[in-house]
């Protein structure tokens, strides 16, 4: 995907019911907008795997610096663990409060 001359800081999509078969285009998204710092999906349907994807696109981005995925109440054990692997050798803030 290319986004020529987007500037893109904050990208917030809330409490609409997003499922984990978007976090891939979004994650795309984020790793185009070389600008983007806050990345915001709180309140939505997403689980594990969308946030494995979060976990695998936070690994070689370096401009987000905070991921918000509270009220994702699908992510479980599994999804937190992997988000939590990446913390620790990526510096960001992962709100995840279920």
């Amino acid at each position: 995907m290319r986004y020529e001359g987007l500037i893109l800081t904050q990208f917030f999509v809330i409490t609409n019911k997003l499922t984990s078969a978007v976090c891939r285009p979004i994650a795309s998204l984020a790793a185009a907008c070389p600008t983007l710092v806050d990345l915001n999906l709180r309140f939505n349907n997403i689980d594990a795997e969308g946030a494995k994807i979060f976990a695998e696109f936070l690994r070689t981005n370096r401009t987000v610096t905070k991921l918000a995925l509270s009220g994702n109440e699908g992510i479980g054990d599994e999804g937190a663990i992997a988000l939590a692997d990446v913390r620790s050798f990526v510096q960001f803030v992962v709100e995840y409060v279920v």
